[in-house]
């Protein structure tokens, strides 16, 4: 409160407050050319610090939207001497924003108790208190401990506080929106970068870093914004402006996927589309069970085929669109594949060794190397734990934390899915269906893609995966309570 007025009385133009203002410049000049002379410079970031705190302090709400849109843009710094790597500035924000929130939730008590009852919330805690176990029992306990700390500054801060900040359509769209700009500021930068290469397949592999670490997590990131950006971009009641740099950051989005060369980026889309149009024309689950049974009992009636024609597939990854898509099924020569087949066997060893705890959370690619046998050894295997880990969202957390670290993710989706696809049946303002509808076909297209890599890790996945579900409940509760989303009709286009 004291700093409140100190600042009220600074915009007084008495001669007091210039001289004040004039002193505590040049006494930090004087300090910041100082510590200059001697070769330190993080002394002249010291007023950035002091603004950011300020809104730490007075707007944290100011401060998540600010850390959203920085999500995408942020590079990754590290540190050898501490074997540490932090997302810069992503990363710091978040975790600011998670002590503050823990210090406002004990001292306030801010959060609905219907938010914080519902199953999807529930269930998150549990993987939570889990996690936290596992790590106790963690076969390497420092990982797992930056792991679990990790998990906690993107999780409550964007789950939970999101919640507090979700009250109306506009903190929503503000919060797609500044999503789609910055992930669409990444595309633009990776498709010209990628120019400069003329558009090479394997330079494509590496062209979008700093802000992404590949093109698979790349291609990922991409496919999960792009039913948003559409739905958003399409929609009637829109600012023309914003809806104009929507319809162009579709494109430009749509561009940096074809680019990406990712196999499981394009499927992960096809069948993120086939969700969407189920849940659209409400094609009753009794048809899709059927359907699927039905392809099931052909695949397995004709499983010596299928794999006698696989086998026989030495398509590799090609420049060429459809040798591209050919190379998906190639188990015989691609070394991604073939890599990837034998960190899924590497781990289905641990799990026969840690089936409870498992190994512990992040510690796989530390861990995996002496459960590689040499007949699945690729030309791009490795022993020092630097390609990443089980390539699996799903088979990732069984190794790590056992088979109840698989089961509570499950849930967290299923209830996710359940509480999503009610809330759109429910609902008849189009805007809120448009809201459930393209975020859940985005989480679809991010969980197919999640079968063959895992970037949960990170914070680019991350910040959106938990940003959907957020989203997701908040509408589901609230559409409940009192409508409060489906009954506004804001005037968005004066708000962007």
């Amino acid at each position: 409160m004291r700093f409140k007025i100190f600042l009220k009385n600074l915009i007084h133009n008495d001669r007091k407050s210039k001289i004040l203002i004039l002193a505590i410049a040049l006494l930090f000049l004087s300090i910041n050319l100082f510590f200059i002379s001697r070769e330190f410079y993080l002394f002249a970031l010291c007023p950035l610090i002091l603004i950011l705190l300020y809104f730490y302090f007075t707007a944290l709400d100011l401060v998540f939207f600010a850390a959203v849109f920085l999500t995408p843009l942020s590079f990754e710094l590290l540190s050898e001497e501490l074997n540490l790597g932090i997302s810069i500035p992503a990363e710091p924000m978040f975790f600011g924003i998670l002590l503050l929130f823990i210090l406002k939730t004990l001292y306030e008590r801010p959060l609905i108790s219907k938010l914080l009852r519902h199953p999807v919330s529930i269930f998150i805690m549990l993987q939570m208190m889990w996690m936290l176990i596992t790590t106790l029992t963690s076969q390497i306990p420092l990982v797992s401990v930056k792991f679990f700390i990790m998990q906690l500054w993107f999780i409550i801060p964007v789950y939970y506080f999101g919640q507090t900040i979700f009250e109306n359509k506009n903190k929503i769209y503000l919060f797609l929106i500044l999503i789609i700009v910055s992930v669409s500021l990444t595309s633009i930068y990776t498709t010209v970068h990628h120019a400069l290469f003329a558009f090479g397949e394997q330079e494509g592999k590496w062209v979008m870093q700093p802000f992404y670490n590949d093109h698979t997590a790349y291609g990922a990131i991409l496919a999960m914004i792009l039913p948003v950006a559409i739905g958003i971009g399409f929609r009637s009641s829109m600012g023309k402006f914003t809806r104009i740099y929507l319809l162009i950051a579709t494109l430009v989005i749509s561009i940096g996927i074809y680019l990406s060369y990712s196999r499981a980026t394009w499927l992960s889309i096809a069948l993120a589309l086939g969700f969407y149009l189920i849940l659209v024309f409400r094609i009753k689950f009794k048809y899709i069970a059927f359907a699927s049974l039905l392809v099931g009992g052909l695949l397995f009636l004709n499983y010596d085929q299928l794999m006698f024609k696989l086998e026989k597939n030495r398509q590799d990854s090609s420049k060429n669109i459809v040798e591209h898509i050919q190379s998906i099924t190639n188990i015989s020569t691609d070394a991604s594949n073939l890599e990837r087949i034998n960190r899924w066997k590497a781990a289905f060893r641990m799990i026969d060794d840690y089936p409870i705890f498992g190994t512990g959370p992040g510690t796989y690619q530390f861990l995996y190397a002496p459960y590689q046998k040499f007949k699945d050894k690729t030309i791009i295997s490795t022993n020092a734990g630097t390609l990443g880990n089980a390539h699996s969202e799903y088979i990732g957390p069984l190794v790590e934390r056992g088979i109840l670290g698989l089961v509570f993710f499950l849930c967290i989706i299923i209830s996710a899915f359940v509480t999503g696809i009610k809330t759109y049946y429910r609902v008849h303002d189009k805007e809120t269906k448009m809201i459930i509808a393209t975020t859940l076909t985005g989480l679809v297209s991010y969980l197919m893609h999640g079968v063959m890599n895992n970037f949960l890790d990170t914070e680019n996945a991350s910040v959106i995966f938990w940003g959907f579900i957020a989203i997701i409940v908040r509408v589901s509760v609230f559409s409940k309570q009192d409508n409060n989303l489906e009954n506004q009709k804001l005037p968005l286009n004066q708000k962007f």
